[in-house]
Parts: C-alpha cells; structure tokens; sequence
C-alpha cells in the first residue's frame, strides 16, 4: 500500500508541480525534516521511552506517569528550541548542506526566501 501511495504521490506533484526548479525545491523541502526526524524520533525515541514508561506503569501511580510524561515534554522543548533558533539563524548553510547537487543561486535563493 505503501509502495502505490507513494507512486501515486509521485504522478501527483509530476502532474501540478512537474519537473522544473519548484519540483526540486519542493523535494529539497523535504529533505530537511524527514533527516530531523529519522535523527530524533524514529526508532530511537521509543526504544528509549517504552521500557522506561512500562517500568513506571507498574506501580499503577498515575501521578509517577503524569510527571514522567510532563518533564519528558518540557526537557523535549528546552532542547529543539534553541535548535530550530540556531537553524533558523544559520538556514543559508543548512541549505547548501542539505543541496549538494544543486549550484543553481536561483534555486537557492527561492528555497531560502520560500
């Protein structure tokens, strides 16, 4: 099911976007938070978050689970924040990084200012 999404995905940009410079600034887009979120939430959050809120659940204290669940939240936000500060200060570079293939300044200016 996946595999027939994706194509179909794939016939609908090539239909309304095509195969110009707004197609690969729109895949370039995607490019950065899919690398985000392999990095940070894919298999490794809950490898890391299951164990630990089972062993909690355990003693069926709902307020150990109400404040895990909080700081995980909180310390969560204290770290992407300044994160996405830092990335939003240097996205000229993060976007050349992130665009190897591409030296096209028009391309790169679009995607910047976009």
């Amino acid at each position: 099911m996946s595999k027939f999404s994706g194509y179909a995905r794939d016939i609908f940009l090539a239909y309304f976007i095509g195969a110009g410079i707004f197609a690969d600034i729109f895949f370039m887009a995607l490019r950065i938070p899919v690398a985000f979120k392999i990095i940070l939430s894919e298999e490794t959050f809950n490898a890391a978050y299951i164990p630990i809120f089972s062993k909690i659940s355990e003693g069926s204290n709902s307020e150990k689970k109400y404040l895990f669940c909080h700081q995980l939240i909180i310390r969560t936000l204290l770290i992407l924040t300044p994160i996405v500060v830092i990335i939003e200060i240097f996205i000229p570079n993060i976007v050349t990084l992130f665009s190897k293939n591409s030296q096209d300044p028009e391309m790169l200016t679009l995607f910047i200012k976009a």
